[in-house]
């Protein structure tokens, strides 16, 4: 083999070896340690019988971000000279999906509106779903902790007319023997004192597997 034939075959080899490297992931960017972008997809997430696990994360940005934007629209909210008090109350799964899930929906939702400077200026958010588990006994005219006007809870003695509770809606609807699944979350803010909603986000995702 000549001179210049053995450089050729040299560098088409290097040329073949930096191509296969270039096509490893691992190689070229490291090892992720099998963590992604919570916005990024997986078979998981596409084939599995539960809502992806990316539309709850959408669903939790969008509420958390669409509430403070809104608050001082919202009448109730508005030129109010005590401090509203928000519970994470209720919420009714009727889907396929964990109930464990949304709890972690409403954990993020929590999260990001107790840290935002507008929802601080109009309302304090009490996460602790367990004391408002049920709706019916507590927060209405015959439930206990009730006098008057008033809401005698672990947290204080609130007027019932600033306190809200957030709760959330969500529901599936099957087609294909769960192929095909489309799903329309609500969460609302509603008045403790008759229920009355003030304020409602949804988000609505159309899955195939």
């Amino acid at each position: 083999m000549s001179r210049s034939a053995l450089i050729v075959t040299l560098v088409g080899g290097l040329g073949l070896s930096l191509g296969a490297c270039s096509s490893n992931p691992k190689t070229v960017y490291g090892d992720s340690g099998g963590r992604i972008g919570t916005s990024e997809s997986t078979d998981a997430d596409r084939y599995g019988r539960e809502v992806s696990s990316v539309t709850l994360v959408e669903f939790a940005d969008q509420v958390a971000q669409s509430l403070p934007a809104r608050i001082t629209s919202i009448p109730e909210f508005s030129g109010r000279t005590r401090e509203a008090v928000i519970y994470l109350g209720e919420f009714e799964n009727r889907t396929r999906t964990p109930s464990s899930d949304f709890r972690t929906v409403q954990q993020m939702v929590s999260h990001d509106i107790t840290n935002s400077p507008v929802m601080r200026r109009h309302a304090a958010v009490y996460n602790d779903p367990a004391r408002v588990r049920d709706w019916q006994q507590r927060f209405t005219a015959n439930g206990p902790g009730w006098s008057g006007n008033t809401l005698d809870t672990p947290q204080g003695i609130f007027a019932a007319s600033d306190v809200f509770l957030l709760n959330g809606e969500f529901g599936e609807i099957s087609r294909g023997g769960g192929e095909v699944s489309l799903y329309v979350f609500d969460m609302t803010l509603v008045r403790a004192t008759d229920g009355r909603v003030i304020y409602s986000d949804q988000i609505r995702s159309k899955e195939i597997r």
